[in-house]
């Protein structure tokens, strides 16, 4: 299995590009928490960016939707589905026949930050969104040492009895993971927040040597996916004094 390198851009381009942004913190608020907190009460999803070649992809948008609205619920926080900020986007983008040039292919950034303008503005007064979380899933290196496997404040064990018993002694090196990858943004456009966790990895060992995890076993792990996202948000408290929520896993 080949996986595509993410691509380096900044975080007001992750709800056009789906790339990541460069130099991530792991979580943290770019904003004062008192004004996230006192300006933020609903949230709507835009659709989780992928890499192009996860054959899966269209379940882990269901799946890390669904984990994603629980998570944000159970801090007290309303929630807009993907499916209206998804609708919006393209419709806008339809509206003015695409936001890259046909020649050169960029991105024209005229046209992107007005659709995005455009884009905020209808969340916002229509469905009286505060905040826009944009996701995706990133390929990134995870480095092992002996059975475990650490990145973006996950860890998973990549080597079993038999295997360890094949390699014949300690090592470690580096594999490829995914990691789910989050910004939320206020409606003027203003990053409050990044947040990162990680889901699984994509090669562990079979007998000495490293191999791919098919396409179909991933995300097949509601513990781990719930615990990617308890991760990326886990800065985040409950509205309101709500009940504490579960640290991650």
């Amino acid at each position: 299995m080949k996986w595509n390198a993410p691509v380096l851009c900044s975080f007001a381009l992750l709800a056009a590009l789906g790339c990541a942004p460069k130099n991530l913190p792991n979580d943290r608020f770019l904003v004062e928490e008192e004004r996230f907190y006192g300006q933020v009460r609903t949230i709507a999803l835009g659709p989780l960016k992928a890499p192009p070649d996860l054959e899966t992809r269209d379940r882990a948008q269901q799946i890390f939707a669904e984990e994603l609205t629980s998570a944000l619920r159970s801090r007290g926080f309303q929630v807009v589905g993907p499916e209206i900020p998804g609708e919006i986007w393209d419709r806008l983008i339809n509206q003015v026949g695409g936001i890259y040039d046909p020649v050169s292919g960029r991105l024209d950034e005229e046209r992107f930050e007005a659709v995005r303008g455009h884009f905020l503005s209808e969340l916002a007064g229509r469905h009286d969104v505060d905040a826009v979380l944009h996701s995706q899933l990133a390929v990134v290196p995870a480095k092992f040492y002996g059975q475990i496997a650490k990145w973006c404040g996950a860890e998973q064990d990549i080597m079993g009895f038999w295997d360890a018993m094949a390699v014949g002694g300690t090592v470690s090196g580096t594999t490829g993971a995914l990691c789910l990858r989050i910004v939320i943004e206020d409606m003027k456009g203003t990053d409050m927040y990044v947040g990162e966790g990680g889901i699984e990895v994509l090669a562990d060992f079979q007998g000495a040597k490293l191999a791919d995890v098919s396409h179909g076993a991933l995300f097949k792990d509601p513990e781990r996916n719930a615990n990617a996202v308890e991760l990326a948000l886990q800065r985040i408290r409950p509205l309101g004094g709500a009940a504490a929520v579960a640290a991650p896993r």
